[in-house]
């Protein structure tokens, strides 16, 4: 195993989630329950496009077994837990905190209740649910998922003044199957700034559906996630906060009524509108953002879907040539006579201004600032190295020392330590130049690993954060790229015949699909589409529906920047 990386990874914290029962006395008699035998429940919502879901209270006499399990369906509702707080007593639904967190779990393997103690003096049942959590979503939206984790969930009950059990202790949070989640959840990506740059980068969070803009700039203000905090910087802060009201949206302007500090200067608030802007643009009929403060109109600005890359066509190389697939068909970047004989890899940033990289099988790396129009660097390292290019226009060459080696086209160089003793197979720099992705090979077979990128003012990098292993299948790893900024398309190898390409989110549940064509690579677009496949033979596949079609490409080697 390879020192100084983790060996597994830490997707969510153990949860102990066991309520503690407190005392209420009630006067006079009862009949209580004495125990009984678990039973399994499960909540089903179809996998479709997301409706509203109704809520339905209290059953009558309901057991206490079954009014938790109705509690969980009613969880599931679109009505902001008002009818899930009628399970409760109104001590419990005054202290209850829905958001403290969300377990889910697979419909699969539903959670079981059972009553483990009862207390006649208090008139107090107490039911214990124990449930296999395979994902989690923490107070700020941040998901996390398994490896699967069995935990036990206590709830204490009494009965009202009507006779009726009700729910008077339990944890803050909620429970959902998948598919609940699914529909009840919505992901959406914050925007802050790279390091103190002017590049902003998504920060993705999972957020009730229900008033998606105001919950999303309440999640902005309170910053950025852990994993990415040391790498971004943000001009929204805890000294300003959005007032019960919410965003208000009328005729596609979104205005953000914000309070607190006034101490913003111009530039300050300029930032401030972007990241809104960049924010707000993934709401449905969102077009334009306007920011007041402290009811003082500070500016609007029109939205984006989302902060767009400078350079995103294929590339690859075609008679000697670096090439791009542009959108008057094939254009020379970089001449034949200039780029040499036997080119293996080649490379380029999503920058407005992109340097292009290749290497010939000797090792020699050849840089090309401008597309090309300024003068090539060379470098030489014996063979076919890893390598490739972020955003910044900086150069990741992986080498024999556990590290990484970052260059520039001004041949500015230095080492970004990842391990000692570790074999890098491959490299890819998400689009944004946030992320990171790469594979080791250990005695155990290749590994990938996963980290965020923190860089100076200029973008230069400065060290890798939270490197972690992504551990989502045992069999062999081809290939993988990325997919936009926060999915990582990998292909795997089940066997001789047999391939798999899996979905990978950076937040979210993993998807694999069969692949039914002898690929050994992927490609996959900075914008998410589209992706191929290629295999040996420089054969390239393109999916149509359920299909992986033979496609015809002008050039060899393609890649997206």
């Amino acid at each position: 195993m390879p020192k100084d990386l983790p060996s597994r990874p830490c997707r969510f914290p153990v949860l102990l989630l066991t309520a503690a029962l407190i005392s209420s006395g009630l006067s006079g008699c009862m009949s209580l329950p004495t125990g009984g035998e678990p039973h399994a429940f499960d909540l089903h919502i179809p996998d479709s496009d997301p409706i509203d879901q109704i809520g339905v209270g209290p059953q009558q006499d309901s057991a206490p077994e079954r009014l938790v399990s109705d509690f969980f369906r009613a969880c599931a509702a679109s009505d902001e837990f008002v009818t899930a707080g009628r399970y409760l007593t109104d001590e419990a639904a005054g202290a209850w905190q829905p958001f403290g967190s969300v377990l889910i779990y697979s419909a699969s393997d539903p959670p079981a209740l059972q009553i483990v103690s009862t207390d006649t003096k208090k008139n107090t049942v107490r039911v214990q649910v124990t449930v296999n959590v395979v994902a989690s979503v923490d107070a700020d939206g941040v998901f996390a998922l398994g490896p699967d984790h069995e935990i036990k969930l206590d709830f204490e009950l009494l009965k009202d003044k009507n006779g009726q059990w009700r729910i008077n202790r339990l944890d803050d949070g909620i429970l959902l199957s998948r598919s609940a989640f699914s529909t009840t959840f919505q992901q959406g990506q914050l925007y802050f700034y790279a390091a103190r740059t002017d590049s902003l980068v998504p920060d993705p969070r999972w957020l009730p559906r229900k008033r998606m803009a105001s919950r999303l700039v309440g999640a902005l203000l309170a910053g950025p996630s852990e994993q990415i905090r040391a790498a971004v910087s943000s001009t929204a802060s805890e000294s300003l906060s959005l007032p019960t009201k919410g965003v208000e949206i009328s005729g596609g302007n979104a205005t953000v009524a914000l309070v607190g500090s006034t101490e913003l200067t111009e530039r300050a608030r300029e930032r401030l509108l972007d990241q809104l802007a960049a924010t707000l643009g993934q709401v449905e009929g969102v077009e334009k953002v306007t920011l007041e403060l402290n009811s003082v109109e500070i500016g609007s600005r029109r939205t984006e879907p989302e902060p767009s890359f400078g350079f995103v066509s294929l590339i690859g190389i075609k008679d000697g040539d670096f090439v791009v697939d542009g959108s008057e068909g094939v254009e020379v970047l970089v001449a034949g006579q200039k780029v040499g004989t036997g080119v293996k890899k080649v490379a380029a940033s999503t920058a407005e201004d992109p340097l292009l990289a290749w290497m010939d099988g000797e090792g020699k790396l050849s840089l090309a600032p401008q597309k090309g129009q300024a003068e090539i660097q060379t470098d030489t390292y014996g063979k076919l190295v890893p390598f490739g290019v972020d955003r910044w226009n900086w150069v990741w060459i992986a080498d024999s020392r556990g590290s990484f080696t970052v260059r520039s086209a001004q041949n500015d160089t230095h080492p970004v330590a990842v391990g000692s003793d570790v074999k890098i197979t491959n490299v890819a720099v998400s689009p944004s130049g946030l992320r990171i992705l790469f594979s080791v090979e250990g005695e155990a077979g290749v590994t990938l690993y996963t980290g965020v990128i923190e860089r100076n003012d200029q973008g230069r990098p400065q060290r890798l954060l939270n490197v972690t292993p992504l551990t989502f299948t045992n069999d062999q790893i081809m290939d993988f790229a990325w997919s936009g900024d926060l999915k990582m398309m990998v292909l795997v190898k089940k066997d001789q015949e047999h391939r798999e390409l899996w979905s990978v989110p950076i937040s979210g549940f993993t998807q694999s699909s069969p692949v039914r064509v002898p690929a050994t690579s992927v490609i996959a677009s900075p914008l998410g589409n589209p992706t191929y496949l290629g295999d040996d033979e420089g054969q390239m596949y393109m999916k149509v529906g359920a299909i992986w079609r033979l496609t015809q490409l002008d050039f060899s080697l393609p890649t997206f920047p």
